[in-house]
């Protein structure tokens, strides 16, 4: 019983520092990736925005470029 508590403590440990380090390994990523997308929006005119209730983790399907004022046709006589 004794072995079985602290088989399942290592476990726990090890389990939640390989979450701990995977994730702020990708966050350097994550954050080049935003840099990168907001620079081509903008360099387009646009403004980069979240979409709403997107969260994958990917920057480019959580996220959308927004032109506003784009061209405008002109009045048809």
């Amino acid at each position: 019983m004794r072995a079985a508590l602290v088989l399942s403590a290592a476990v726990l440990t090890f389990g939640v520092s390989a979450c701990a380090t995977s994730e702020s390994a990708g966050i350097p990523r994550y954050r080049t990736e935003m840099d990168r997308l907001r620079g081509e929006c903008e360099a387009r005119g646009g403004i980069l925005l979240a979409r709403p209730g997107a969260n994958s983790g990917e920057p480019a399907v959580d996220n959308q470029c927004e032109i506003r004022g784009g061209l405008v046709s002109p009045p048809r006589n």
